[in-house]
């Protein structure tokens, strides 16, 4: 019996690579930066030291963002123009240091309370 032919493993790495990616819809479009609704919100997760410009110029964006959190620096999400303070979710946060993320929460001022945070295009 012979192994697979060249063809058949194209095939099959195609299929699985092809299943790994997000399935979208006619009407699901990255989501733009800024206030989606009136509690959801979508931008940068950076921190309050660097805000939309990350000032270590050695690091990525989320070894700055993390670097500059664990100095004392808040969690803070640049939305477009508007830059929020984030408040609660710490673990979710961290997670999505550097990213373009959706946080959904409650709005005071320029503070967001997050209910969640989740990783976006």
């Amino acid at each position: 019996m012979r192994g697979p032919t060249l063809a058949a493993v194209i095939l099959f790495v195609m299929g699985t690579t092809l299943a790994q990616q997000p399935v979208r819809g006619p009407h699901d479009k990255p989501l733009k930066m800024g206030q989606a609704d009136a509690n959801t919100f979508v931008g940068i997760i950076s921190d309050s030291f660097c805000g939309p410009r990350h000032k270590l110029p050695d690091k990525s964006a989320e070894e700055c963002t993390r670097t500059c959190q664990r100095k004392g620096a808040h969690y803070v999400l640049v939305a477009g123009e508007k830059t929020y303070q984030l408040s609660g979710r710490a673990d979710d946060l961290g997670y999505l240091a550097g990213q373009k993320a959706k946080v959904t929460g409650s709005v005071q001022g320029d503070t967001i309370a997050v209910g969640s945070a989740i990783p976006t295009e």
